[in-house]
């Protein structure tokens, strides 16, 4: 029997989260066949069900793929739109791939997707076990598909902070909202959150 500790909304966010890290090159402008230097980012995502996307989206396949959802930042610049994805639980050499399926860079939203079943995994030097091994314990997320009230309510951020290796998680509330007139939309939060 589980404690409410491991059913507490913060112990579940935890593990439906992820982190991702990409890397990218950057070329000479005058001579676009010289590279200039490799960067690696890193960022969150968070684990989510197929049933929040159209079902004829050719890369919602439940049963032969995982999704997550992150930031467009954290993936614009990765190579041939592929990345890492690993849990905190499995230590920091535990990754799997997966490619940016689906953006919206005017939203700062991406789709991450996992293949379950792809030959590539067995092959790639930088991941290290199959995806259903290492993503195994992850859990889909609720999304809340109606609009954030303005009114005091309990959040929990949750994530890997400045590229940590380990998850962290906050919690607090949304103290006010500013969406007037303005194009930009604004929380107030009285918790801890970084970059990451």
């Amino acid at each position: 029997m589980s404690s409410d500790h491991e059913r507490s909304p913060k112990n579940l966010a935890k593990h439906g989260v992820v982190m991702v890290e990409v890397t990218s090159r950057h070329l000479d402008p005058a001579q676009p066949y010289q590279l200039l230097n490799r960067n690696k980012v890193s960022g969150t995502a968070f684990r989510v069900g197929h049933k929040y996307w159209p079902a004829h989206a050719p890369w919602n396949r439940p049963g032969e793929n995982l999704l997550f959802i992150t930031c467009w930042h954290v993936v614009e610049s990765a190579e041939h739109r592929r990345c890492r994805v690993r849990m905190a639980s499995h230590g920091p050499g535990s990754w799997v791939s997966g490619s940016v399926c689906y953006a919206i860079p005017t939203l700062d939203f991406a789709i991450i997707a996992v293949d379950l079943n792809s030959e590539e995994e067995e092959s790639n030097p930088f991941v290290s076990a199959l995806p259903q091994i290492l993503l195994s314990d992850t859990r889909e997320l609720e999304l809340l598909t109606t609009p954030v009230r303005a009114s005091q309510q309990e959040i929990f951020c949750v994530g890997f902070p400045m590229g940590y290796l380990e998850t962290y998680a906050s919690s607090g509330s949304i103290g006010g909202r500013n969406s007037g007139f303005v194009a930009d939309d604004y929380f107030s939060l009285d918790l801890s959150l970084n970059s990451g």
